[in-house]
């Protein structure tokens, strides 16, 4: 009597796991990222979270509903667990590999001793400090007389739409560093960087303790979601608070 019970594929025979994720990994280190397409940069990353199955279609689903890269990133770990085939573990990388590209990005800057003197180039220094920042971060720059960095340093963490800053520690940073200039930068991931009243609030107090210390507070900057914003280059109203 004919078996018409046709026996169950494995895994492996399915899909050859080992042989296509190999020569993406090797089409990835010969050719770099630039030349790959996003679909693959996003499968080869859900390799190392995915160890038993085609991730191709996964991470097609991911750009068709989030619509590029960069916006899969960004997205929140609830709203990647909507696609299917993502889990915990995959949600999690995803969600952290911008603030790790970030982390990256600033680490490298930390040895850099060259001089910043203009808002742009303060701002390209520490807008890598907020790369994938959920959640609003306040930052203390100490510059030596030159305007070269000394010391960049975390001061608080809050949520999305407030962070708490002691000026006390602020002062005891810039002391203990000597710093001869001074800037502090915080971020408004789901806004804009205009300054809140809060914000101008607290500007004030951080420029009454840093000229009681013999320092200079050169600027506050704000990193918008989309843009950012100097006090110092913004006008009389701001620039009161900056010698």
């Amino acid at each position: 009597m004919q078996n018409n019970n046709k026996p169950e594929k494995s895994a492996s025979s399915e899909f050859d796991h080992s042989g296509h994720r190999d020569r993406l990994r090797d089409e990835l280190l010969t050719n770099g990222v630039e030349r790959m397409k996003d679909y693959e940069i996003l499968e080869f990353l859900l390799f190392y979270c995915i160890p038993r199955k085609d991730t191709r279609p996964i991470a097609r689903r991911l750009l068709n509903k989030f619509g590029s890269l960069s916006a899969v990133l960004d997205a929140k770990e609830n709203e990647l667990a909507e696609v299917e085939g993502i889990g915990k573990n995959s949600a999690a990388l995803l969600t952290l590999f911008p603030s790790i590209a970030g982390r990256y990005l600033a680490d490298r800057k930390k040895d850099k001793k060259t001089a910043l003197s203009s808002a742009k180039e303060l701002a390209d220094y520490l807008s890598d400090f907020f790369i994938g920042k959920r959640t609003e971060c306040f930052y203390v720059l100490c510059m030596d007389g030159d305007r070269r960095p000394i010391r960049c340093e975390l001061l608080n963490e809050g949520e999305e739409y407030n962070v708490i800053v002691n000026v006390r520690r602020l002062g005891l940073i810039v002391a203990e560093t000597k710093a001869a200039f001074v800037v502090v930068a915080h971020n408004h991931p789901m806004a804009s960087s205009a300054p809140s009243a809060a914000d101008v609030e607290l500007t004030q107090k951080i420029a009454d303790i840093v000229n009681a210390l013999g320092a200079r507070l050169t600027d506050h900057l704000i990193f918008g979601s989309d843009d950012e914003f100097s006090m110092a280059n913004s006008g009389f109203y701001y620039a009161r608070y900056f010698r």
